[in-house]
């Protein structure tokens, strides 16, 4: 028995199903400790380091587990920074496991004196919520409770550890099984603090006096996991919920108080004007983003906010917050239900308040709508998502990739269950994400289809992962929203100086062919005639499938350049 099996058991034992990664010669010991315990953990291997991180980030954010990621010493471990900005940024817990040189040669990694040495913890320090390197052997079971500790505990976040070869080949003695690992540590939130009393009371206060009261439900809503909790303490109040992109799942839009996502970018106009008109905002699990904010103008100063966060960093980081509540949202949001009920035992009668809200929703879906043109040629994102929406259940689990492709998705592809069913990359918005994050999301072992949409330039970042989709026979449906440019650059380059850049624009591509080449289902729509019958037999098949999807480029989900385009719109070939 080497330390690579007691790594790999430690492992076991906070419940890890599954390791994705890329192999080198300095992780060998783990991938060995792996395959000889078979039926209690698995790895998957990928093309690219880079999409084992992201395929952890999104397991994680499916399972509520800490997602495993490895690669091996610094070519490999250069490849990942991405990957763990993105769960950084999204609180996503997860532990990349990074190969390195032998212990004795950390004096010789300046420019690769030891072969592919670097000086790897330094370069994930900005983006990682801890980092360490194992020193021992006997150092290892230690460390490894700590990464567990540091990933699930408080705010969530991905941790890595450096292996040195040597160490990882060492033989171990002991026979103790369990390594004094803390198993509730494999899963997060593993702690869920309840707020102070006393900010609990004048928070009801406050949204009982309220008279045009709102929710905002940030990613930490959905990370908690409080969807019945959100939901009680909204109906008791007549409060109208809004989330952002992160925390889109937190109430299901046909939820009469179910408004749509806030926010400067990918959003609904419905939902940006209930925010500016309510009187008090209460966030919960919000990180008062740029996006989500208007660049940190919403709140206004003349709005009461309530701002509850499992960081308290995070309350008053930058607007004027008259209650904070730190605490795990589900139990906070449970003990503001209960105090709301106290001093309010029926629910809130703020029925003008709540009928302007659900009728600006209703305008924006009908505008909305008239965007769907079934026949223009072109195929219309409008269209194409409408198509999707209609074919998708209720268990199956949207991806997207980043840019456009996250505001088609959250405009025209309804949340019907409450829940992470939909995965978006908005920790760093990096491209590439979406064809990782659906390989994750499948191997969580959901029912139901996995279905990705990705722009083309999204899509190509990871497109070598179509091999990792037929090796294991996954069973996911990936839709390429292919208008052969990066699509939101092209806009706001001829919005911004009237030219069409040929430097944002690709060679055509047909992503159906490249498919078949890894062994996919490939479906190719040229024309609006072919696209009902085309995702027809995309969602009945088995097993991976892409339809590539020539689209018009020349709209957009973006709330600013839609307004914008209204009054200087252009057809591709003009």
């Amino acid at each position: 028995m080497h330390v690579g099996d007691v790594f790999t058991e430690m492992l076991i034992a906070y419940g890890v199903k599954v390791v994705f990664g890329v192999p080198g010669g300095q992780t060998h010991p783990i991938y060995d400790g792996i395959h000889r315990r078979p039926g209690q953990i698995r790895h998957v291997l990928t093309r690219d380091e880079c999409t084992a991180s992201h395929a952890a980030d999104a397991y994680a954010r499916v399972t509520g587990s800490v997602g495993v990621c490895d690669a091996t010493v610094g070519p490999g471990a250069i490849k990942l920074p991405s990957g763990i900005a993105e769960a950084y940024g999204s609180s996503t817990a997860m532990l990349a496991v990074v190969g390195d040189v032998p212990v004795g040669w950390s004096n010789l990694v300046d420019r690769g004196c030891a072969a592919q040495g670097v000086d790897q913890l330094p370069i994930f320090q900005s983006i990682s919520k801890w980092r360490m390197r194992v020193s021992s052997k006997s150092h290892l079971p230690q460390v490894v409770r700590q990464a567990f500790a540091h990933a699930s505990t408080g705010r969530p976040g991905p941790v890595v550890l450096s292996m040195p070869a040597d160490i990882l080949r060492q033989p171990w003695e002991s026979q103790d099984p369990e390594y004094f690992v803390v198993p509730r540590h494999g899963c997060f939130p593993c702690d869920r603090p309840s707020p102070n009393p006393s900010d609990v009371e004048l928070a009801s206060k406050a949204l009982v006096e309220a008279k045009r009261p709102v929710l905002v439900a940030g990613g930490g809503a959905a990370i908690s996991g409080a969807f019945g909790e959100l939901k009680a303490l909204a109906e008791h109040l007549s409060m109208p919920v809004l989330t952002t992109v992160n925390g889109r799942g937190c109430i299901t839009d046909d939820h009469p108080l179910s408004i749509g996502v806030v926010g400067g970018q990918y959003a609904s106009d419905a939902a940006n004007q209930v925010e500016r008109e309510a009187d008090l905002i209460l966030f919960v699990g919000y990180k008062s983003s740029q996006q989500s904010s208007f660049s940190w103008s919403v709140p206004a100063s003349s709005q009461k906010v309530v701002h509850l966060d499992a960081d308290g960093t995070e309350i008053g980081k930058i607007f004027r917050t008259e209650v904070g509540l730190v605490a795990d949202a589900k139990s906070g949001l449970a003990a503001m239900l209960q105090s709301v009920k106290e001093r309010m035992p029926t629910p809130a009668e703020r029925g003008e308040w709540v009928h302007r809200a659900q009728d600006l929703k209703a305008a924006w879906w009908n505008e909305m709508q008239l965007e769907v043109d079934a026949t223009a040629v072109p195929v219309r994102p409008q269209y194409l998502m409408t198509e999707i929406g209609r074919r998708m259940k209720d268990q199956d689990i949207l991806v997207t990739d980043a840019s456009q492709c996250v505001g088609w998705a959250i405009n025209y592809l309804p949340v019907r269950r409450a829940g992470r069913y939909h995965l978006f990359p908005r920790g760093s918005a990096i491209l590439g994400f979406g064809l990782p994050a659906a390989i994750g999301a499948r191997f969580a072992e959901r029912s139901g289809k996995v279905v990705l949409v990705a722009g083309d330039g999204g899509f190509a970042y990871a497109s070598s992962d179509l091999s990792t989709l037929t090796k294991y026979g996954l069973n996911i449906l990936a839709v390429v929203v292919n208008n052969g440019a990066f699509g939101l650059n092209r806009l706001e380059e001829y919005l911004d100086h009237n030219q069409d850049y040929q430097d944002v624009e690709f060679a055509p591509a047909n992503f159906a062919l490249v498919a078949e080449g890894w062994g996919c289902k490939g479906i190719r729509v040229d024309h609006p005639g072919q696209l009902s019958g085309a995702l027809d037999r995309a969602f009945a098949t088995e097993g991976p499938v892409l339809v590539d999807v020539v689209t018009d480029g020349w709209v957009t989900p973006e709330v600013g350049l839609r307004r914008r385009l209204r009054g200087a719109v252009k057809s591709a070939g003009q």
